[in-house]
């Protein structure tokens, strides 16, 4: 049987052409404009800054997950229903309650959902644009794979601490609350600025 040539350093497979293994460790997009003459710009991304961005972004979803349950669960609990068709008697309401193993402490009741709600609102106002930042930069190669790993956990730790120093604010003061938001706010202007200066440098 004839055998098929394969191009581009692809192999043979029964009967069809696949790329070798080593040539699969990096993340990348190609975008093709054609004018008058055809480009072709590619990105890839490092496997392990990728790893990285992926992770955080797991971690600060779950925790905003996490939170909206309990807000939710307190919320039932203690019967503060912000909205008039919530209704109390709703007879699907106990099977929410024991889903939601809503027994026990409702952990302050209103003022715990308004300091949920409070922390869910700085999430999305520090969050998504660093995320977007990170996956941007780290497609276009304009920050240091090294860099931005680092850039990355530190925000991350820094936006984890906020949360736990925010629903700890009755117990400790607004202190450690600030010391951690301003490291998230700093992994941000610190980030956006090698992003930018190293567009800057390309041109």
């Amino acid at each position: 049987t004839k055998s098929k040539r394969c191009h581009g350093g692809w192999v043979h497979n029964k009967s069809r052409c696949q790329a070798k293994p080593s040539q699969l460790p990096r993340f990348s997009v190609s975008f093709e404009q054609t004018h008058d003459t055809s480009t072709m710009t590619t990105m890839s991304m490092d496997p392990a800054y990728l790893q990285a961005l992926v992770a955080s972004s797991a971690l600060l979803t779950g925790r905003l997950m996490i939170l909206h349950l309990l807000a939710i669960r307190s919320r039932l609990m203690s019967e503060f229903f912000v909205t008039w068709e919530d209704n109390p008697k709703d007879p699907l309401l106990p099977y929410v309650k024991a889903f939601l193993l809503g027994f026990g402490s409702d952990f302050g009741g209103k003022e715990f959902v308004e300091r949920v709600n409070r922390i869910t609102r700085n999430c999305s106002e520090n969050e998504p644009h660093f995320l977007l930042l990170a996956l941007l930069s780290g497609m276009g190669n304009f920050v240091p794979a090294s860099v931005g790993i680092k850039t990355i956990q530190v925000f991350t730790f820094g936006r984890m601490g906020h949360t736990v120093a925010y629903l700890l604010g009755p117990i400790i003061t607004g202190s450690p609350r600030s010391t951690f938001w301003t490291v998230g706010c700093g992994s941000t202007l610190f980030l956006a600025g090698k992003a930018f200066s190293s567009v800057v440098m390309k041109k």
